[in-house]
């Protein structure tokens, strides 16, 4: 019988061990998916505020090209006047 009672003991503090080290990795776990997410929440904003840069660029750009670029039909009257001459 004391046999038995040792042999219960030692799977009940078994049992216990692997209880605390199941529950550290799922702690652990939980820590490096909150940092995971953290960082990809990072990524994504520097994506977005990439995106934003791009498509002010693009817009300075296209403006600045129409600054420096007469009009069309400008050019074409010049082109003409001089075919004139």
């Amino acid at each position: 019988m004391t046999r038995i009672k040792d042999q219960l003991q030692l799977r009940a503090h078994t049992l216990s061990q692997r209880e605390i080290a199941i529950d550290e990795l799922l702690r652990s776990r939980k820590r490096t998916v909150k940092k995971l997410e953290d960082h990809l929440g990072a990524a994504v904003s520097m994506l977005s505020k990439r995106d934003s840069t791009i498509t002010a660029l693009e817009i300075r750009l296209a403006a600045g090209q129409l600054e420096t670029e007469p009009p069309t039909s400008s050019l074409t009257a010049a082109t003409s006047m001089q075919a004139m001459r």
